[in-house]
């Protein structure tokens, strides 16, 4: 029923991958719709999933993966330029309930599997990830010069379109952000000026404050 509900290509390489980071998600286990009416998915989705980076990717944290600018990345996705770019992700693109909430999303494990046969099992390295984008989806997209970009929240934690250099940023535990999303990051300097992003500091990261 959840893949199901979800749309998980039952016959991709990359589908008992998608669905162990489904499982590791903490799905409502009240699923069926003759006794929940669909309920729990529908909350669950809103509120754990689809405003984090979790099994799903929006474009920023695709950006990310790919070592690209995030803007870029945008202007070109949602543009009459973009055909080939959408073309290219389509097969990893979620299709399930409340796929058209804010913006398409893809599946993480699809995204990782694709890496993974285009750079030849060398998914991180920074020359690779961006060749692979250019040259498979855009040329005109423009290659983040950060060594290991992250994308940074802003002060409503919300994802913004910057990267920040991983050593240069600080992780943080927003209320509701959930376990099994990727870390929650603002760049140390915006910790350091802003108290309420100072005050969740994590405690690894909150020496650096000072």
């Amino acid at each position: 029923m959840l893949c199901k509900l979800l749309a998980i290509p039952p016959r991709a390489a990359w589908h008992y991958r998608a669905l162990d980071d489904v499982d590791r998600s903490y799905p409502p286990h009240d699923i069926l719709v003759e006794t929940s009416q669909g309920i729990a998915l529908l909350r669950w989705l809103l509120h754990s999933v689809l405003p984090f980076p979790t099994f799903l990717l929006d474009y920023r944290y695709l950006a990310a993966r790919l070592s690209i600018e995030p803007s870029s990345l945008r202007r070109i996705l949602f543009s009459k330029q973009g055909a080939q770019v959408r073309k290219v992700l389509h097969r990893y693109e979620y299709s399930g309930l409340l796929a058209s909430f804010s913006g398409p999303r893809w599946w993480r494990a699809g995204i990782e599997h694709w890496i993974w046969n285009e750079t030849k099992g060398d998914p991180f390295s920074k020359p690779a990830l961006q060749t692979l984008a250019r040259a498979k989806m855009a040329r005109a997209l423009k290659p983040s010069q950060i060594e290991k970009p992250v994308i940074s929240l802003d002060d409503q934690f919300r994802p913004t379109d910057d990267l920040i250099e991983l050593s240069s940023a600080v992780q943080i535990g927003p209320d509701g952000w959930p376990p099994f999303a990727d870390a929650a990051w603002v760049s140390l300097d915006a910790a350091k000026s802003n108290s309420t992003l100072a005050a969740l500091v994590t405690p690894p990261d909150r020496a650096r404050l000072f």
